[in-house]
C-alpha cells in the first residue's frame, strides 16, 4: 500500500528500513529480531501495543504483531496502527489458527496473517523481503515518474504565450 503518504517519503529520507516486532514474549520477539536483523534493516522490539504506538513517530515501515497482547486487543491495535499511518505493512502473528479472525484482520488492512508454528520464522523473513521490494520498486518507480514530468512538462516545451497557446 502506498498512497504518497508523509510516513513514505519519511522512512526513504532516512534511509533505514525500520521494522517494529510487537509481541509480550520477549524470548521469542528477540529470537524474531535476531532472525530478521540485517545491514538492511533496523529491527526494535516492544513487549506491548501501547509502547509500540508511543514509538510509531520513528515510521516503521512493517509492524510485527502479536495478536494476543496484555493491554490491548489486536483488532485495535491495527487500527490504531493504520490510522496513524495507512502505509504501514502489518503482520499479525498468532497462536491461533481461527480463520474468522484472520479474514477480518485482513480485511482490516492487515498485509498477512500467520500461525505460530516451526515455520514462522521462515516466512516472516520471506514476507519482509517481498514487502521491502515492492516498496523500493514503488518508490523508484514514483521518481522516476517525477523526473518524467519535471522534464517532459508540457508549457516549457512549447514557446510563446499567446491565448491560443496557452489555451
Amino acid at each position: 500500500k502506498t498512497d504518497g503518504s508523509p510516513g513514505m517519503e519519511q522512512r526513504k529520507e532516512k534511509g533505514a528500513y525500520r521494522i517494529f516486532i510487537v509481541d509480550d514474549n520477549d524470548l521469542y520477539a528477540r529470537v524474531l529480531k535476531k532472525q530478521i536483523e540485517s545491514k538492511e534493516y533496523e529491527v526494535s522490539v516492544y513487549l506491548s501495543g501501547q509502547d509500540c504506538l508511543a514509538h510509531l513517530d520513528k515510521r516503521p515501515a512493517i509492524v510485527t504483531l502479536d495478536y494476543r497482547l496484555p493491554d490491548i486487543d489486536g483488532h485495535e491495535l491495527l487500527a490504531r496502527i493504520l490510522e496513524f499511518d495507512p502505509a504501514i505493512h502489518v503482520l499479525v502473528i498468532s497462536g491461533q489458527d481461527d480463520i474468522d479472525t484472520a479474514v477480518k484482520l485482513l480485511k482490516n488492512g492487515a498485509y498477512d496473517y500467520f500461525v505460530k508454528g516451526p515455520e514462522t520464522r521462515e516466512k516472516l523473513t520471506y514476507a519482509i523481503r517481498n514487502i521491502h521490494q515492492t516498496d523500493q520498486l514503488r518508490n523508484e518507480n514514483e521518481m522516476l515518474k517525477k523526473a518524467v514530468r519535471e522534464k517532459y512538462y508540457f508549457r516549457k516545451l512549447i514557446k510563446g504565450n499567446s491565448p491560443q497557446i496557452e489555451h
